[in-house]
Order: C-alpha cells, then sequence, then structure tokens
C-alpha cells in the first residue's frame, strides 16, 4: 500500500509540476508531458484495479475495456514522452515519422477492441512496447552524444522498462506461460524511477533553456547600451561639428573676401604667386562648402525641419543647377536632355532639388575623366505611381555592387578612391528625396559608369 500510495502521488505531483513549467516558460513539451503524467495516472489507477473497485464495481466490461485501452496506448504513451524529451522530430526527422506512424498504429488498435480482437492484438502491443524501450533508449543514447541537457536521465528512464516490458511480454506471448510473483511491484518501481529520471532531465533542461534565455537577455541588453552610447556618441558628435562649422564659417568668409582682394592687390606680382593665391582661395572655397552642405544636412535632419514646398516648372531645379555648375566648372560640357511629356507644375522645394541636383553633377565631374560626356535628364515616369525622374549619368570607373547601399550614408566614401571629400553630399541627397516623398538609387558597375536616379512625386507624400 506504501508503494501504490508513493507511485500515484510522486506520478501526479510530477504531472503538475510540469504543468506549472508549462505555465512558466510557456514550451509546448511540457505540457505534453502534464498531459502524458495525467494518462499515466490513469493507466495505474486501472492496471491496479482501483477502476473495478471503486469507479465502475458493477461494470466489468467497462474496466476491462478501460484495461486494454492502456494496453494500446502504452506504447504511445512512452513514444509520445520520449519524442519530445530527446528532441527526435530536429535531430532525427527519419525516425520521428516512424515513431509517429507507430503512435497512429497503437491509437487505431483501440478501435479495434470492440470486434472483440483484443486476444489477437494484445501479444503485438506488448511487442511493440519492448520495441519502443529499445528505439527511445537508442534515440535518447544518440541525445547524450550530441550533447543535449537531461538527455543521460531519459536513457536510464527508457531502460526501466526494458525488463518489465520484457517479462511481460513473454508471458504475453503463447509458449512462455508464467506467473511473475512481483510483476506488480516490479512495475510500479520501475514507473517511480522512470518517472523521477524523467523529472531531473526535464530539470536539467529547463535549466539550460533557463540559461539561454540569460544569455539572450544579457546580449540583448548589452545591444541596448550599445546603440545607446552609439546614439549619444552621434548626437555629440553632431553637435559638435555643428559647432566647429559654425565658428569655421565666418573667418572662411573673411579669408576667401582676403585672397580676393590679395589678388587683386599682387596684379603684377607673377604667375608663381598668383598660381598660389588661387590654390589657396580654391581650398578655402571647397571647405566653405563642405561646411555649408554638413549644415544643410544637419537642417534636414531635424524633427521639426519642413522644406518650402511651392509650385515649381520640373526643369526649373534642373537649370539651376546646370547653371551653377556651369559657375564653378566652366571647362566641363554637361549634357541636358528633358522630356517632352513633363508636367507645366509640380509642388517642390526647387531650393533643396537644386542642391541636390548640383551635389550629383558635382559627383559626376569629380569622378570622371575630363573629356567625359556627363548627362542630366528629367523624364516622367506613369508607371505605377507617378514620379519626375532626374537622373544623372556620368562615365567614371563605377562603384562595386557591395558599395553602393552604403553611398548615401553620411561620411561613407567609395573605398580606395583619392578624390577629395567627405561623404556628405550624396547623404544630403538621400535627405532631400526623402523629404519630397520619393528615393535616390544608383545603378553602376567597375568599369561602365554610374547613373544616380532621384525620383519624386509631383505632389509631396512625406515631409522627413
Amino acid at each position: 500500500l506504501l508503494l501504490v500510495g508513493l507511485t500515484l502521488g510522486l506520478v501526479g505531483t510530477i504531472a503538475l509540476l510540469n504543468l506549472l513549467t508549462w505555465v512558466t516558460i510557456r514550451e509546448p513539451k511540457y505540457l505534453i508531458f502534464s498531459l502524458s503524467g495525467l494518462y499515466l495516472f490513469e493507466a495505474l489507477v486501472t492496471f491496479l484495479g482501483f477502476t473495478a473497485q471503486h469507479i465502475f464495481p458493477d461494470a466489468p466490461l467497462i474496466v476491462d475495456l478501460l484495461h486494454n485501452i492502456n494496453v494500446c496506448l502504452m506504447p504511445a504513451w512512452l513514444l509520445i514522452a520520449m519524442r519530445q524529451a530527446i528532441a527526435t522530430p530536429t535531430h532525427h526527422p527519419r525516425l520521428d515519422r516512424w515513431m509517429l506512424w507507430a503512435i497512429a498504429a497503437c491509437i487505431l488498435a483501440v478501435f479495434s477492441l470492440p470486434f472483440g480482437t483484443f486476444g489477437r492484438i494484445a501479444p503485438f502491443m506488448h511487442i511493440a512496447l519492448l520495441l519502443t524501450v529499445f528505439v527511445t533508449a537508442w534515440a535518447a543514447w544518440q541525445a547524450y552524444r550530441r550533447g543535449q541537457p537531461g538527455s543521460l536521465s531519459f536513457l536510464a528512464g527508457a531502460l526501466c522498462f526494458l525488463l518489465p516490458a520484457s517479462l511481460t511480454t513473454l508471458r504475453a506471448l503463447a509458449g512462455f506461460p508464467f506467473t511473475l510473483r512481483w510483476q506488480e511491484e516490479t512495475w510500479m518501481l520501475n514507473i517511480v524511477l522512470f518517472s523521477v529520471l524523467m523529472y531531473l532531465g526535464l530539470m536539467l533542461d529547463v535549466l539550460a533553456i533557463r540559461e539561454k534565455q540569460l544569455l539572450t537577455e544579457r546580449d540583448g541588453q548589452h545591444n541596448i547600451d550599445m546603440a545607446n552610447q552609439e546614439r549619444r556618441l552621434r548626437d555629440e558628435q553632431t553637435v559638435f561639428f555643428s559647432f566647429v562649422a559654425h565658428e569655421l564659417r565666418n573667418p572662411l568668409g573673411v579669408i576667401i573676401s582676403g585672397l580676393a582682394n590679395l589678388r587683386i592687390g599682387l596684379a603684377g606680382a607673377g604667375t608663381e604667386v598668383n598660381e598660389r593665391i588661387a590654390r589657396i582661395a580654391w581650398s578655402a572655397t571647397h571647405l566653405r562648402e563642405v561646411i555649408d552642405r554638413h549644415l544643410r544636412l544637419q537642417r534636414l535632419a531635424s524633427a521639426d525641419f519642413e522644406p518650402d514646398i511651392t509650385d515649381c516648372s520640373p526643369q526649373f531645379p534642373a537649370l539651376q543647377a546646370l547653371e551653377m555648375i556651369g559657375q564653378s566648372r566652366p571647362e566641363r560640357h554637361i549634357e541636358y536632355i528633358s522630356a517632352g511629356n513633363l508636367p507645366e507644375q509640380v509642388m517642390l522645394d526647387s531650393e533643396l532639388v537644386t542642391l541636390a541636383l548640383a551635389n550629383l553633377l558635382d559627383n559626376a565631374i569629380k569622378y570622371s575623366p575630363g573629356d567625359a560626356c556627363i548627362q542630366l535628364s528629367i523624364t516622367r515616369s506613369i508607371a505605377g505611381p507617378e514620379r519626375i525622374v532626374y537622373r544623372v549619368t556620368d562615365h567614371g570607373p563605377g562603384i562595386p555592387a557591395d558599395e553602393q547601399a552604403q553611398l548615401f550614408r553620411i561620411f561613407t566614401r567609395q573605398h580606395g578612391n583619392a578624390k577629395a571629400g567627405f561623404g556628405i553630399g550624396l547623404a544630403l541627397v538621400a535627405n532631400i528625396a526623402l523629404h519630397h516623398g520619393g528615393e535616390i538609387r544608383c545603378d553602376s558597375a567597375p568599369g561602365a559608369g554610374s547613373t544616380f536616379t532621384m525620383s519624386i512625386p509631383p505632389q509631396p507624400g512625406c515631409h522627413g
């Protein structure tokens, strides 16, 4: 009686503990373990005669039917519990398919019981239980070899059924009619050992899951801290660059004006002196342009920025950009192409679009040979949402595909390129396109030149 109470109490307690584990970590297999534990509790109650004695004392047919059902379902129960414990669906998919077929066969065997065929089926079910013990023990051994937490306990639990299942199978087969004096006690002791070992293996598995969760949470918190630190550094960098840009802009204006006056005052000083003054003036002007681009980019990136959207001809920013480039690079010829189906008026910030096109043209000139053709074209795209498409094409060295996605990030430049620049211009173009609800794209290949395409809708759909 003590052994019976220990067995039933232990099986029921472990089933409830697995249910609590499932509620805690929401791992589906622990719900399956809890349900299988409840089934084992019911099977023990039936096998030990409590169903016949206390629940259905006047219905022996029902008691016999429950007993036979449990004989059919016992191999299926062991397969279900072990396949979840040792993760055969993941590590042994072919074996898992056979296990599923065996589970289905055991369940179908239950439906043959009303036809009085249990006498012929029972030996096969006992054999199935014995084969199940060997299969699950082998799978648990494989799990132990690959280092699965708790697999050694699962292996020992499967082997607990080896002796009682073997003796029961021999008794069920024809030609081996004998009775085992301690058969019930042996089964209960093995079920106690099985339940304890399975629960121990599950707890080791839970500890491994917890450890992985803690590592994931720790890594996630580390990533959050790193992201916050990078954001803080980026904000500090932005403030620093803005401060430096503002502080340098006025002195640069004084230097450029002073150099212009110096060039006039030293008109007769000779060619070498004038060339040096011209180089200094060019460097100062270039630095001022870089500062102006950075300040514009900072203004575009601010949360409260709104572009000055007005009615404008789509050709107006292109013509303005051509004029700006013509003044700074008069030696370069740019081919201008305008489609005939352009709308008369669109809604855009003409100053920003002019700035974007001037940056694209300046880049095309910078990275192209002196005699290479540069082309600026405007078309109207009606495939899908209507767009005004500005294209700047050059015949320079081209850009590798793996670098094109990074072109529009600030301070990013093409690797191995010795041309002057800080990687601000294209980031500025991308922000201008974004504020107009459009996009910027690069189509290029090494040795085949590049085409930068900026498309914006006639009516802005985005303001930042």
